[in-house]
């Protein structure tokens, strides 16, 4: 295969949703289809609200609603599970990372990488509408994950990340947080595997409503970067 060629390499998209925005989902999802041209495009859409999955009818999407509320890495997890294909890839369904970004993510891992993830605190980032606090709160986890884990990063929660089916085959048992934790634990156990993992740099705007609640998401942080440390101790600092 010739480096960076999506032709060759079958795609699939996992959009993960709890009571979205079905207009901006629907907007994203149609970019993402004409940009990446994925083979398979998923929404894993949480208690949807009435006529909400009708809504999100997009013609070359599959939208799979489960009645309870799952948590962003159960329906992550869910939706790579219903995939066969080379290239595996979410982006959160709030659109806040740019469908371009979300094509260069993927574009990265069919040139050679086995993860690439989307980072906000990248160089070469553009990022808007992120508040001071959740700035704070995030420069907060990485100098924690830096503490915890070898696997060094400048952005481990955005939401927007690729991996090439034999690493997702390997590592997707081993995962066992299913909320907005799970991505710090994909990226902990692969490291753990020495796949190699890429940041890339994304346009990000922030701006509309998020399903976190801060206070909340700190305390879902705290307990999984213990639990996370303890069921891979070799990946912490000696």
């Amino acid at each position: 295969m010739p480096p960076g060629d999506l032709d060759d390499e079958e795609v699939g998209l996992v959009l993960p949703a709890f009571q979205p925005n079905v207009q901006r989902v629907d907007r994203y999802a149609r970019g993402l289809l004409e940009t990446i041209e994925p083979a398979h495009l998923r929404i894993e859409l949480d208690m949807p609200r009435e006529g909400e999955t009708e809504a999100l009818d997009v013609p070359g999407v599959e939208v799979n609603a489960a009645s309870a509320r799952r948590g962003k890495g159960q329906a992550i997890m869910d939706g790579f599970e219903a995939l066969d294909t080379d290239i595996r890839a979410f982006a959160d369904a709030d659109a806040s990372t740019s469908v371009g970004s979300v094509h260069r993510i993927v574009q990265q891992v069919a040139e050679g990488d086995d993860i690439a993830v989307g980072s906000r605190r990248h160089p070469q980032a553009d990022v808007e509408g992120r508040s001071a606090l959740r700035e704070v709160l995030s420069s907060g986890l990485v100098v924690l994950a830096h503490g915890f884990f070898d696997v060094r990063l400048s952005d481990y929660q955005c939401g927007a990340k690729a991996l090439r089916r034999e690493v997702w085959d390997d590592i997707g048992p081993r995962l066992t947080e299913r909320g907005f934790a799970w991505d710090m634990e994909l990226l902990v156990a692969a490291g753990r595997a020495s796949y190699s993992i890429a940041e890339v740099p994304v346009e990000w705007h922030g701006g509309s409503r998020s399903s976190m609640s801060v206070v909340p998401a700190i305390q879902e942080f705290s307990r999984a970067l213990v639990s996370i440390r303890r069921r891979s101790p070799e990946q912490g600092q000696g």
